[in-house]
């Protein structure tokens, strides 16, 4: 992997272990130059110590030897896991905006959800070879505002894998490059709000959902929004435009039947 640059610096800012804690404090917390530098050249050692893992054709992920993160308290009624014959296709990191209308530009408007549009970055890989740093990916991404740069790095060591998008304001649909045989078509089954110490951004963290797949998908039966910074909207309306978006960051989990997983 090569960068240059202030490339390099936000690079390596974003594989720094801001903390071990599963949060960052609100707002956009930008790490110190001499942090930056100072981590530089033996971060990218790292990535390229195991580029070959990285880029393998497929990382294999089971349900057996992997965990998805659990909300805060756990899997409930509120918020449940896969079903037992389910198992896992793929983990993707996301970044895009969350997006949203208001019908004035008042106190007295609320923002109102208007879909979202992300890329989607296969990071099967480094979550089979290190689920720490792979986790903390959202988190350490939105905590610095290069977000061009750092797609662009992450682009040079994952596979960018599809996209994230709405139709319509409510239906969420992720299209899949390598396999277009699949994709996923979801309803929203369940939310939960982000752990109360997982805020970052300037208004906060979307919350963590649970997708069923409709009769539209293709290879899928459910998907997880989890391990979600920064995407939520401001209280209200007041001074905003009639559309406007809010950067996110997250980690998608696909599920499905194991005859389907290839």
């Amino acid at each position: 992997m090569r960068c240059f640059g202030s490339s390099c610096t936000v690079a390596a800012a974003l594989y720094l272990s801001i903390s071990s804690a599963l949060c960052l404090p609100k707002g956009y917390l930008k790490p110190s130059s001499s942090q930056t530098s100072n981590t530089n050249t033996n971060i990218f050692k790292a990535l390229e110590s195991f580029s070959g893992k990285l880029n393998l054709p497929t990382c294999k992920l089971e349900r057996k030897s992997t965990t998805m993160p659990m909300p805060e308290g756990g899997y409930s009624t509120a918020f449940s896991q896969p079903e037992a014959n389910l198992d896992i296709s793929g983990v993707y990191f996301g970044h895009g905006t969350q997006n949203y209308t208001c019908a004035s530009s008042t106190s007295s408007s609320l923002p109102q959800p208007n879909g979202a549009i992300a890329t989607l970055i296969d990071i099967s890989c480094l979550l089979k070879h290190n689920a720490d740093a792979a986790h903390k990916l959202p988190r350490q991404f939105m905590s610095s505002k290069g977000h061009g740069e750092l797609m662009n790095s992450l682009i040079n060591v994952f596979a960018v894998a599809g996209d994230h998008y709405f139709p319509d304001a409510t239906t969420p649909v992720f299209d899949f490059y390598k396999d277009e045989t699949k994709r996923f078509v979801g309803k929203k089954k369940e939310n939960v709000a982000c752990p109360k110490t997982d805020i970052i951004g300037d208004h906060g963290t979307v919350d963590w959902l649970n997708l069923d797949a409709t009769e539209l998908a293709k290879g899928f039966k459910r998907a997880y929004r989890v391990v979600t910074a920064g995407g939520k909207p401001p209280a209200t309306c007041e001074g905003m435009a009639e559309t406007f978006e809010v950067h996110y960051a997250t980690e998608y989990w696909f599920w499905s039947e194991k005859k389907d997983i290839n």
